[in-house]
């Protein structure tokens, strides 16, 4: 007989139904506890995380600040100074919150007439991995309120050399006027194009640096004939020093006399034994004093000259017999610095091998003629700066000039040819010639 409130589930034991479900109850409620513990670890470890990743990210950003402040420091600074005074600088906002600050030591160097070097080389930089360095170090520190959080020293180096000699044989200048070449002119090697004109040039290779004046997509043609656009490597911030008091990090070319001294090729030829004309006699020189000057490049006692006055021609005596070729090989590298405006022709006789840096600069631009009358003999050793000098090239035929040539002004080719490459053994030309400087920074 079925009793009147009992359950069909528990039978005849309600006590036995009570314990399970509470059983069941609290086994639900441990869950939901470990569950709801777990989730709070989660939100934890995030909340953890994200003051973590926050402070890494005001960390990185307060390094790379002051990486930046350092790296504007030498641009600004030091590359083309004989010395800049210590400096502590930081980036705040405008809560006075600090966002990275650099410290840097007093320095005494000139990056661009240093003799020293680096041991180590960056095989990529504009000087294609040689040149002349000096160093600093830079302490940067991120700081949370006025605790240090992060202090790191990193160091730098103001790097210079020819950029004739670190693989550029053809530079386009940042120009006064126009720039163009004209002619059949071959770069067998890079190019440097500062500033935009009309260029019948054909190039192995060539740079755009990313500075204005834009360009544009400048194309030009390879040794086949083939048009190429400009290298996409990174192009770290160069200068040959200052124009106007300012670096010049836009191509301007001031570096054969100019008045500070610094950089200057009429200096450095002078340091280096090159003599006055006009003034005492010179070994090798003869000087008519009607307007000639000749020069023996070849004759071993010729120290290089620094020509000022009004000469508007020197001829250039090269070798003709193979022993003299060699022997001029041999011999000590020289300068040949014209500074004045009455110049309007030189010739080139014969061939050359003796290293040698021509330089040239008139106050306003004026032709000068380069002509070559027998080429076929042999090619021209020669590094070429040309400052407000428009030139004219007249080889009898095809001339090869190992070296290079850097100018603002416009080359014309009319006949003949001319081929640009390399010099791959510059021994002591590097001391006689301007540099570009840049920098580079390395961990400490």
């Amino acid at each position: 007989m079925k009793l009147p409130g009992r359950s069909r589930i528990c039978g005849s034991r309600p006590a036995h139904c009570s314990g399970a479900a509470l059983a069941f109850v609290l086994v639900i409620m441990i869950a939901g506890a470990a569950l709801t513990a777990g989730w709070l670890a989660v939100m934890s470890a995030q909340t953890g995380y994200v003051d973590q990743f926050s402070a890494g990210v005001k960390r990185r950003i307060a390094f790379n600040n002051g990486h930046a402040l350092a790296q504007e420091y030498l641009l600004a600074q030091v590359l083309t100074k004989t010395g800049a005074a210590a400096v502590t600088a930081t980036v705040t906002d405008s809560g006075g919150v600090d966002w990275g600050s650099v410290d840097i030591a007093a320095t005494a160097f000139t990056p661009l007439t240093t003799t020293s070097k680096f041991a180590g080389y960056n095989f990529f930089n504009p000087g294609n991995g040689d040149g002349y360095a000096v160093s600093l170090t830079a302490t940067i520190t991120s700081r949370e309120g006025s605790d240090v959080t992060r202090q790191q020293i990193r160091r730098y180096f103001a790097r210079s050399r020819s950029p004739l000699l670190g693989g550029d044989v053809f530079i386009a200048a940042l120009p006064p006027v126009a720039m163009s070449v004209s002619g059949t002119t071959y770069a067998a090697g890079r190019s440097l194009v500062w500033a935009g004109g009309t260029y019948s040039l054909q190039t192995a290779s060539f740079t755009v640096p990313p500075v204005p004046p834009s360009l544009g997509l400048l194309t030009l043609p390879n040794g086949s004939g083939q048009n190429q656009p400009g290298s996409n490597f990174a192009f770290p911030p160069l200068t040959s020093g200052d124009v106007g008091g300012v670096p010049a990090f836009n191509g301007a070319l001031d570096v054969v006399a100019n008045s500070s001294g610094l950089n200057s090729l009429a200096v450095a030829a002078t340091t280096y034994g090159a003599r006055p004309i006009p003034g005492a006699s010179v070994p090798g020189v003869t000087d008519d004093g009607a307007g000639l000057i000749t020069i023996e490049i070849g004759d071993p006692a010729f120290p290089g000259v620094v020509i000022t006055g009004t000469s508007d021609r020197i001829v250039i005596n090269g070798q003709i017999s193979d022993d003299d070729y060699a022997a001029a090989g041999n011999l000590g590298a020289v300068s040949i610095v014209v500074v004045q405006d009455a110049l309007m022709n030189i010739t080139f006789n014969h061939r050359n091998a003796r290293r040698a840096v021509l330089a040239i600069k008139k106050s306003t631009p004026a032709d000068v003629t380069c002509d070559f009358p027998n080429p076929g003999s042999g090619g021209w050793r020669l590094l070429v700066t040309l400052e407000n000098v428009p030139t004219v090239w007249t080889p009898a035929g095809s001339l090869v000039l190992t070296g290079g040539i850097q100018t603002n002004s416009a080359l014309s080719v009319t006949t003949g040819s001319l081929t640009i490459t390399p010099e791959l053994d510059p021994r002591l030309l590097d001391r006689l010639t301007a540099r570009d400087t840049w920098v580079e920074s390395y961990n400490q």
